[in-house]
């Protein structure tokens, strides 16, 4: 007699690895009360990461960490529908934000003009993301349409029937060569970006999760296309890599402010005097004696007419790093 085997992992491999899953989202909640809530949402080290596209990075890391539970389930013709489209766009809203903040920072700070750059505005950001993930999506539709989700009955043994979708597992890295894209070159901006001033860090923390982004989803590659048949540990990596991904942008991106808000208050207070002496004693010597006497006089005027925040001092800041 044969047994059909839905293609979810009964010991227990994956199933701990779904048990973590709860706890992430908490932690994306919590992040998102403290970190976004009403009572930090005009504090400087919100303002200075750019409130918009951290909502949307935060947003992504829920449904990617909602997309685990999704690949335990059984398969039914939705579930495969969601998973080919879903995991594709969750990775696209979180990359191409991260794409958006690190290109947003390199055109500032290599831009030669006393003129703002273009682009840089909070509405511009959240278009240039919707467009990148958005390609993504459309893209996913396209495939859905072109062949329709559905399961089917595979046969890795003679007494052993295993419930999948009907797309085989090399189609699906399909929609996730475009994510793949876009960390390669938020990879390459962060590289680029790596020696702003000090106060604009935060291009460093993108840094550190790229790279380590990079290393888990060629580790990922390797279990997934190297076990063969294996169903029980590719769903397995592939769990693993999505949680991962998500774990290292929040501990790497968010966690550094987080402590600040809560643990050091004193460096997320607004004060105006000695503003501009502390940012200018982040630059070495060689770099202030290349400021023009105009370029300081502009920054001074802007400021005392709008009252600069970190957040406006990066966007008008057009100092070369």
């Amino acid at each position: 007699m044969i047994t059909l085997e839905i293609n979810v992992l009964p010991h227990g491999r994956l199933l701990a690895n779904s048990e973590l899953q709860p706890t992430n989202l908490y932690r994306t909640i919590f992040i998102r009360q403290n970190y976004l809530h009403c009572r930090n949402h005009d504090t400087p080290v919100v303002k200075a990461s750019g409130r918009e596209l951290s909502y949307i990075i935060l947003i992504a890391m829920i449904m990617c960490y909602a997309m685990t539970f999704l690949l335990i389930s059984r398969p039914t013709t939705f579930n495969c529908a969601i998973k080919r489209t879903g995991i594709g766009f969750a990775f696209s809203c979180l990359y191409a934000a991260l794409l958006v903040k690190t290109n947003r920072i390199a055109r500032i700070f290599s831009h030669c003009s006393v003129q703002r750059p273009m682009c840089i505005s909070p509405v511009s950001q959240i278009f240039l993301t919707a467009l990148l993930a958005g390609l993504q999506l459309f893209g996913s539709l396209i495939w859905l349409f072109i062949v329709p989700s559905g399961t089917k009955h595979y046969y890795p043994t003679r007494g052993q029937v295993v419930l999948k979708c009907n797309v085989p597992d090399h189609h699906f890295l399909y929609s996730l060569a475009y994510d793949a894209a876009l960390i390669v070159l938020c990879t390459v901006y962060a590289i680029k970006t790596r020696k702003v001033p000090e106060n604009f860090n935060e291009t460093r923390f993108i840094g550190f999760t790229m790279y380590t982004t990079c290393v888990l989803w060629l580790s990922w590659i390797f279990f997934f296309f190297g076990t063969g048949s294996d169903f029980q540990i590719q769903t397995t990596s592939l769990c693993i890599s999505i949680s991962m991904s998500s774990n290292v942008a929040l501990a790497c991106i968010f966690l550094p402010k987080i402590w600040i808000i809560l643990f050091e208050k004193h460096k997320n207070a607004h004060r105006q005097d000695g503003i501009f002496t502390k940012r200018f004693e982040s630059y070495d010597n060689e770099h202030i004696r290349e400021r023009s006497t105009y370029t300081i006089y502009y920054l001074v005027i802007r400021a005392t007419e709008e009252k600069f925040t970190q957040k406006l001092l990066l966007q008008h800041f057009i100092f070369r790093s």
